[in-house]
Formats: C-alpha cells, structure tokens, sequence
C-alpha cells in the first residue's frame, strides 16, 4: 500500500506538467481603431468595422473603408477613413488627394463630433488644398483582416466655421466585413 501511495505521489508532478492543446487561443485584439485627436485619446470601438468595395465604374474603382465610434449614441465622435484607388487596395503609404495629377491610390478622413442634444455635427475632413495633410498606411491586408495607421490635419467642413482638428497616433485593426 505505501508502494502504491508513493508511486501515485511521484506521478503526480509528472501528470501535472503535461498540457492538453488550447482549443481556445486568445484572439488579437482585432475592431479597434484608436487616434489622439488635439491631444484627447479617443477610442472608436463602437460599431468598429472595415469592407473593401470594388465598383466596375468610376475613377477609383476599389475602395477600403473604415468607421468606428467613440459610443453609440448621444456626445459621441465618428471617423470614417477611406482609401481609393484605380487598382486593388493593398498595403502601402497612401496620402489625401491634393496633388495633381492625383495618385492612383488616395485617402481621407472624415471626423464627425455629434453634440448630445442636437441634430447638428460638427463635421471634419481631409484639406485637399495642402500638401498630404493625411495619410494612411495599410501595414497589413488579408480577405480577412486589416491593419494599419493614419494621421492628418483636417478643415471645418462649413467654410469659415471655425478651427481644424489634428489627427495623431492613429491606429486600426479590423476585421472585414
């Protein structure tokens, strides 16, 4: 009997150590876009997504498009980023449209802060006026998955309405839809 308890006791350290494979893994941490937007961390994990269109007609033809919110509802911040192109959408370095001839893959930035109460936005987009004041980068692209980041001073939509936003620290990691 003692035999029994010491062999059982020496096969327990050894029984312990072996693992069964994880079924399981831990996921990245995939739907998420993050930005500081004049100097405020925002995350836009509400609703966060990103769909490629290919559209047979028009000047850019492909487009990747990414949105997010900062909440559902009420005082929250939308962005919407885009990148088009007369070509397949793949990884790269794409700036705003601002130069001329354009590039055959361009982006912007649309950032939309609502005011809980109103019906009213305050809307801001990419300036086309100066030279890549923003820019995209597709650092990973999959039928599945998309990565990147991006930054950018944006304008008032409303001529005359009033001061910019700037975008830094930009980040994005998405599944596609």
């Amino acid at each position: 009997m003692k035999f029994c308890l010491l062999a059982a006791a020496c096969m327990m350290p050894i029984l312990n150590s072996c693992k069964k494979p994880d079924n399981n893994p831990v996921k990245s941490n995939n739907n998420t876009i993050t930005a500081t937007v004049d100097g405020q961390n925002l995350t836009f994990n509400t609703g966060a997504g990103a769909r490629i269109v290919t559209n047979e007609t028009g000047i850019y033809p492909d487009l990747l498009e990414i949105t997010g919110a900062t909440d559902a509802s009420g005082n929250n911040a939308i962005i919407v980023i885009d990148v088009t192109s007369i070509n397949s959408i793949t990884t790269g370095t794409f700036p705003s449209a601002d130069t001329n001839p354009e590039p055959a893959t361009t982006s912007g930035i649309i950032y939309n802060q609502n005011v809980a109460g109103s019906q009213l936005g305050q809307q801001y987009i990419t300036n086309n006026n100066l030279t890549n004041s923003t820019s995209v980068t597709v650092t990973s692209l999959s039928s599945t998955n998309v990565q990147g980041t991006f930054n950018g001073a944006l304008v008032y939509f409303i001529s005359g309405g009033g001061p910019g936003k700037t975008i830094t620290n930009g980040k994005f990691n998405l599944a596609i839809n």
